[in-house]
């Protein structure tokens, strides 16, 4: 999946070494083949990596090479905008990405706007490419009008919207769609029809659970995580099998796609059922599909601009006390990457 833009010279350069890049975006990029020599690490602490970190070279902003095919910004929240800005300034010809939630306050959103305008800067958003969504995109475009795609005590408001969003692309109907929350219940409605997301909160791994009703079809994803010898197959539930390298998902005794991990990636979930592993896998695999495209010089990737709308959107919805209904950022006229499309048909 490795192209032109990483046929010679620096490859990746990493911004923060924090858990999003030690638990999601390294073993993204082992998984695609690279090896710890093509990625560099801008941190504020010059200490070298712990881990999977290890190895990997550690820069600082004035010991960077001059170019480099892909920059990943994964700093902390309150510097996200600061450090892109800086990132598409010292490298212009390379192709950006920002983590999520975008921005941090209100303040920030004139130059996050901005920065939005710029065509090499993508969002690091993996929610609507993780694989075990495929089957629930599916069943939600066979029924765009009347789907009921609950999310419970999983993810934040960032990623929930950014997945609504997605999946009412999908179904290509140009509605307006309101966002109302409840107490602990945000839900994406669209007007003149039973189309909906719902998301449950507070995040809570030990009950966390994907459920979809539609076309009189159920599918439910309780984030199970076995060996070979302990998997079991029920004809409405999405579960991964953990065989050696080989990641592998179902629905029901069907496999849906197998992805590689590496061996010392595959090793820290192996003996693990804990629902936090799965999640963390179904990252990994998405991220291999968003950079792997951005790798190959083709990105099938979130936009940044949709991500600026959605953490526009999270903030209000925070800011709601009991009951509170407005425009979500899009109506179902959003363009996603093709691999949406491709997902849903599968």
């Amino acid at each position: 999946m490795v192209s032109r833009v990483m046929d010679s010279g620096p490859k990746v350069l990493v911004l923060g070494a924090g858990r999003r890049v030690r638990d999601h975006i390294a073993p993204a990029l082992f998984g695609l083949g690279l090896t710890r020599s093509d990625i560099t690490i801008v941190r504020r602490r010059a200490a070298a990596g712990e881990g999977l970190l290890e190895g990997i070279p550690v820069r600082d902003w004035h010991a960077l090479a001059p170019q480099y095919g892909l920059v990943l910004n994964c700093v902390c929240q309150h510097n996200l905008v600061e450090t892109q800005t800086r990132a598409l300034r010292l490298f212009p010809g390379a192709m950006h990405f920002c983590d999520t939630p975008i921005f941090f306050k209100f303040i920030q959103l004139p130059a996050t706007l901005g920065l939005a305008r710029s065509s090499n800067l993508y969002s690091l958003e993996d929610w609507p490419f993780m694989p075990n969504l495929p089957p629930i995109f599916g069943l939600c475009r066979k029924a765009a009008d009347d789907y009921h795609l609950r999310f419970e005590h999983i993810g934040i408001p960032t990623h929930f919207f950014s997945v609504a969003r997605s999946v009412a692309a999908i179904g290509r109907r140009r509605r307006i769609r309101l966002v109302i929350r409840r107490r602990n219940i945000t839900t994406d409605l669209a007007l003149g029809g039973q189309a909906r997301c719902v998301l449950v909160k507070p995040e809570e791994d030990m009950c966390a659970k994907i459920s979809c009703w539609a076309n009189g079809q159920l599918i439910e994803d309780f984030y199970e995580l076995r060996s070979a010898t302990e998997a079991v197959f029920h004809p409405e539930v999405v579960s991964r099998v953990l065989d050696g390298v080989r990641l592998r998902y179902f629905l029901g005794a069907h496999c849906l796609r197998e992805v590689l991990i590496p061996a010392e990636v595959a090793a820290r979930f192996h003996g693990r059922t804990d629902r936090r592993a799965a999640h963390d896998l179904d990252k990994i695999a998405g991220l291999m599909d968003v950079l792997g495209s951005a790798l190959a010089g083709q990105p099938a990737a979130y936009a940044y601009s949709d991500s600026v709308h959605d953490a526009v959107a999270a903030r209000l919805e925070a800011r709601a006390r009991f009951a509170w209904a407005f425009p979500a950022p899009y109506r179902g006229d959003h363009r996603p990457p093709m691999s949406y499309l491709q997902h849903a048909s599968e």
